[in-house]
């Protein structure tokens, strides 16, 4: 049974109670209240999609829809909710208690341009099987926090751009990312709000775009990276490009395998104070010419066990840095 476009375009509905809607074969409500632009509240207590496999786009443009508990919405079976909630501009709450996602394997633009919400809790979000997160808060520009405790991602394969101009995202954390799939991360927290940003244990074997990652995270200060392996990583490009504010970067215990293009690493980031390098090992041919060049307020670096395998040109790595000193 397929619910599909079931309301699409009914811009005059406001509210819908699904609390007896009762479907246990029901596999698709994708687009089901697409464009409904005046709808502002629904209700799915009790609601029972144990067969339901795809919701995409299934409240794409309700711009004044505002809350949404989906604590008790049982689809066990579901695997596809990207753009779920594309352009709920004036969505501030979504409440995920309880939410089954055992089988979910596209999560991609599900809040793009969600710009009103502020708080997201993905606690009961353990994403095994989810491969797809990219541009999921685009434009989230008002979010603030979002908990990502207890988050696996095994088979996760895109990531880019997921919170790209979230402006008001200051702190995020992901402890132990292990991930052996992962191919895409680039511009993943570019025009982010970030101040700070911790990444522990982080895993891949894959090829890994990893561009402009943080390009011009101009608030990010302090970046954290500990125990990150990666076997193949295909591009870095100006992976901290424009970073205007940031002052500290600690690397440790760090394996790279396959970076071949560290291109514009840290252009711009023209207040960098202190660099740590502790434990790493780069296994392949590696130019790092001009790499700090003409970073004035740069006063200190530290190398404790630094191994470059193929390193092929260091000419200009610290010219002009008129405030080094140790």
């Amino acid at each position: 049974i397929e619910a599909s476009y079931m309301f699409n375009g009914c811009e005059k509905l406001e509210n819908i109670n699904l609390e007896q809607f009762k479907a246990p074969q029901l596999e698709k409500t994708n687009s089901m209240f697409n464009g409904c632009s005046n709808l502002k509240t629904v209700t799915f207590n009790n609601f029972q999609g144990e067969k339901l496999i795809e919701a995409s786009y299934m409240f794409n443009g309700c711009e004044k829809l505002e809350n949404i508990n989906l604590g008790q919405f049982k689809a066990p079976q579901l695997e596809k909710i990207n753009s779920m909630f594309s352009g709920c501009s004036k969505l501030i709450t979504v409440v995920f208690n309880n939410f089954q996602d055992e089988k979910l394997i596209d999560a991609s633009f599900m809040f793009f341009e969600c710009k009103n919400l502020e708080n997201i809790d993905l606690r009961q979000f353990k994403a095994t099987k989810l491969e797809k997160i990219n541009s999921m808060f685009f434009g989230c520009s008002k979010l603030k926090t979002v908990t990502l405790n207890n988050f696996q991602g095994e088979k996760l394969i895109n990531a880019s751009f997921m919170f790209y101009g979230c402006e008001s995202l200051e702190n995020i954390t992901f402890d132990y990312f292990k991930n052996s799939k992962i191919n895409d991360m680039s511009y993943m927290f570019s025009y982010s709000g970030l101040k700070e940003l911790n990444i522990r244990n982080f895993v891949t074997q894959n090829d890994i775009n990893m561009s402009h990652m943080f390009y011009k995270c101009k608030a990010l200060l302090k970046i954290n990276i500990d125990n990150f392996n990666i076997s193949s990583q295909k591009n870095i490009t100006s992976i901290f490009s424009g970073c205007t504010s940031l002052n500290d970067i600690n690397l440790k215990n760090i394996i790279v395998d396959g970076t071949k293009n560290t291109n514009s690493f840290f252009s711009g980031c023209d207040n960098l104070q202190s660099i740590i390098f502790d434990d790493i090992k780069v296994n392949v041919q590696i130019n790092l010419s001009y790499m700090f060049s003409k970073f004035n307020e740069l006063n200190t670096i530290i190398f404790n066990t630094i191994y470059f395998k193929d390193l092929t040109d260091m000419s200009y790595m610290f010219s002009e840095c008129s405030s080094l000193n140790n």
